[in-house]
């Protein structure tokens, strides 16, 4: 496997069409000659010799010539630039530490190098388009132990629409906090190791503890920038920026800390889940907020998965039924919606999907269709929460798709209740 995926790195390279056609050329100029070395072989053998390299020579470029013909979906109309950011503390926020950035907004031109901005005034000083809508701002967050930068194509995306994206790394990407408790660290590097009931109780137990240390990142994240902003009144990032009412989105664990934030923060008016579980208030029931989840295609936890022999399976559909009730809850609320992406996994929401070393997955699956679904279903749902827009006003949502299915649509409902077995 290994081998298989340093080769579709190679062919997933700019030049990878041209060492593809290499390779084909090659490997039926060797079968021709080791042919004609052998003169017991008739013409009929020879002819199926050849056919038989162009056969395996196709094979090895065909995931190129399949993932080069996907092309990814058109921004929009704004340039974007990309930045990172680094936050020095604030005595005035709730998290102790620095914390780093990345940022995309849109510009006026096209955009340069990505600059590493450490002062407000270097964040003041960058080019904001600011023509037409005020300018949005979403939060992000990545999967468990994920950098900031693990959604780069669809926050690109988001910001060449006008919003402007800022992400944050999960909080195991950084150092411990000053005065950090035992239980703070075995929170923040919690591994998914779980062996027994006992295993998969503390685990939850940290996991509600590390999604609001998270939460409290970002949130802290949000109080620097306004803060940056409202001590440059002229600057477009103070006039036409809104600190006061920001979209979360989040992929994986950093889904369920979009929602956490919002139960934390009214500041925090609309949340997208990336196939994240919910944790801590959310789960209990706290969550208010228009809130969109999208879940990857995969079955639904039953009694017989709950009491599955392999414990991966056993507990990770017992973890999936702790909050699929409340999903469904709150997904059937006005103005919010759950969303399946048909054939995708976990990694469709992210861009890993996207990535050349899972290209030998292209032959069978269509990345750029889960891609394309699940940025146009974010951007519209936001496009009604942040922006104003009525249902109407935007195209269909969720949108008409071949990989879009509702849970609706599944039978998934508030009704639907999975208990856990007795342990």
């Amino acid at each position: 496997m290994t081998y298989l995926d340093s080769a579709f790195r190679i062919l997933s390279q700019p030049l990878g069409g041209v060492l593809a056609i290499a390779v084909a050329v090659g490997t039926v100029i060797l079968v021709l000659i080791a042919a004609l070395m052998m003169r017991d072989l008739g013409y009929r053998r020879l002819v199926w010799i050849a056919i038989g390299g162009w056969a395996l020579s196709a094979g090895v470029a065909a995931p190129y010539v399949l993932a080069a013909s996907r092309s990814e979906s058109a921004l929009g109309p704004y340039a974007v630039q990309q930045a990172i950011l680094v936050f020095p503390a604030l005595a005035s926020d709730g998290y102790a530490g620095p914390i780093s950035a990345q940022i995309w907004f849109p510009v006026t031109r096209d955009p340069g190098q990505t600059p590493v901005l450490e002062t407000c005034a270097q964040l003041q000083s960058q080019s904001l388009n600011n023509a037409g809508n005020p300018r949005r701002l979403l939060l992000y967050m990545p999967h468990f132990g994920g950098q900031k930068t693990d959604n780069t194509a669809r926050l690109s995306y988001l910001a060449s629409y006008g919003y402007v994206a800022v992400a944050f790394d999960d909080i195991a990407q950084d150092a411990p906090l000053p005065g950090a408790t035992r239980q703070d660290e075995d929170a923040r590097l919690r591994m998914w190791h779980v062996q027994t009931q006992e295993d998969f109780e503390k685990t939850v137990r940290l996991d509600d503890i590390r999604v609001r240390r998270q939460a409290e990142k970002a949130l802290s994240g949000l109080d620097r920038l306004a803060a940056c902003a409202a001590g440059h009144f002229d600057s477009p990032w103070s006039r036409t920026v809104d600190y006061t009412h920001v979209g979360f989105l989040g992929y994986s664990f950093g889904g369920s800390t979009a929602a956490e934030a919002a139960v934390m923060d009214r500041r925090v008016v609309a949340v997208v889940n990336l196939d994240g579980n919910l944790f801590g208030q959310a789960l209990a029931g706290r969550l208010t907020v228009p809130y969109l989840y999208m879940m990857s295609d995969r079955p639904l936890p039953t009694i017989s998965s709950m009491m599955s022999t392999d414990p991966n399976e056993r507990y990770g559909s017992r973890m999936d039924a702790r909050d699929r009730t409340e999903q469904a809850r709150l997904t059937a609320r006005h103005g919010s919606a759950g969303i399946v992406i048909k054939g995708s996994v976990h990694s469709s929401l992210s861009d890993a999907a996207l990535e050349p070393h899972a290209s030998r997955l292209w032959i069978f699956k269509n990345p750029i269709a889960f891609f394309n679904a699940t940025n146009l279903c974010t951007r519209q749902f936001f496009d009604i929460h942040l922006m104003g827009q009525n249902e109407t006003s935007v195209d269909r949502f969720p949108p008409e798709s071949p990989v879009v299915r509702t849970f609706e649509a599944m039978g998934i409902t508030p009704d639907q209740h999975f208990a856990l077995p007795p342990s």
